[in-house]
């Protein structure tokens, strides 16, 4: 009997990967919580984790393995935070005319073959002025199958 394990790992550092290459603009997307001096705006990238789905797998034999995701777009002002969440929703779930993803998100053995928006948390202001920042938070649910 062969058990396959997922490699949760690698699948938060390829979605972290597609985000740095196709955002472009100079911005940076951390690897969750950022420190120090920070350029703004920013995202900032953070791996919920998450179970395993109900029902057969959505290809294959294997198990599916769902992770959860959140990306926080960090600004100054509100349309800096909220512009730049709606870019990078597009690169987490814009589809292609053909049916797939728009910015591939590659595992070797695995396909992601589901991506969603999960829950939008909406803006928020942390902190106080002069330091204030504006925080868009949106989850995105990603499904992976063995391929």
């Amino acid at each position: 009997m062969t058990i396959q394990i997922a490699p949760t790992q690698l699948f938060h550092a390829a979605v972290h990967k597609m985000l740095l290459s196709t955002v472009g603009g100079g911005i940076k997307v951390y690897d969750g919580n950022p420190f120090g001096t920070m350029t703004y705006p920013f995202l900032a990238l953070h791996d919920l984790g998450g179970a395993a789905p109900t029902g057969p797998p959505m290809t294959g034999d294997g198990a599916d393995v769902a992770r959860m995701y959140q990306l926080d777009a960090v600004g100054r002002k509100v349309a800096e935070a909220q512009e730049l969440s709606d870019r990078a929703r597009v690169r987490m779930v814009q589809s292609d005319d053909a049916g797939g993803f728009l910015y591939s998100v590659t595992v070797a053995g695995w396909r992601c073959a589901y991506r969603g928006t999960d829950l939008f948390l909406g803006l928020s202001a942390e902190g106080r002025a002069p330091k204030q920042v504006l925080v868009d938070r949106v989850r995105y649910l990603f499904r992976w199958t063995p391929a």
